[in-house]
């Protein structure tokens, strides 16, 4: 086969060719390798034959930012109430949680659109009353109604104090 010369500034399937780079060496064969340039800028060395294919289509940056904003829905897992949803749903449906008996165990649940949608959960809790002063309060989220579910309507900012007042326990 025809060895295919490559000029510096070429674009092969849309990296820019830099320089050509010493060949990677198999047991089998000596394959050619080059110096290409991604579009985010960064240099890096490849296989020629992996690029003119296509199987090569950045310096590996598209693969990790797909990946990053497949499994990112809403960039607030690292949020303090990410956990307070998660765990609100876990004393509810998780059998095997110590406090199980007095949630789900009572029939208390979360209701459909909060329990599947971080957002909306999120968005609701921040729009209640004493949101902006809960850590200077130190408040957390509260049933208005210990015996009603999770859902609009019975969701507050309290303090513990309201809290065990509220309890029926």
């Amino acid at each position: 086969m025809k060895k295919i010369k490559y000029k510096e500034g070429e674009i092969i399937n849309g990296l820019v060719f830099v320089a050509d780079a010493e060949p990677h060496i198999s047991p089998s064969r000596k394959t050619r390798a080059a110096v290409f340039k991604c579009f985010c800028g960064q240099r890096f060395k490849t296989l020629i034959r992996s690029v003119v294919t296509g199987n090569t289509k950045s310096c590996g940056c598209h693969g990790r930012q797909s990946r990053s904003d497949r499994f990112k829905k809403h960039g607030l897992r690292s949020h303090k109430l990410y956990g307070t949803w998660q765990s609100m749903k876990t004393r509810c449906y998780n059998r095997k949680r110590a406090d199980y008996k007095y949630y789900g165990g009572r029939g208390i649940s979360v209701s459909e659109e909060f329990r599947g949608d971080f957002n909306v959960w999120f968005d609701y809790v921040t729009s209640l009353s004493n949101y902006e002063s809960r850590d200077e309060l130190n408040l957390t989220i509260d049933r208005i109604d210990n015996n009603k579910n999770y859902e609009r309507g019975n969701l507050r900012w309290a303090t513990k104090k309201q809290q065990a007042r509220n309890s029926g326990y």
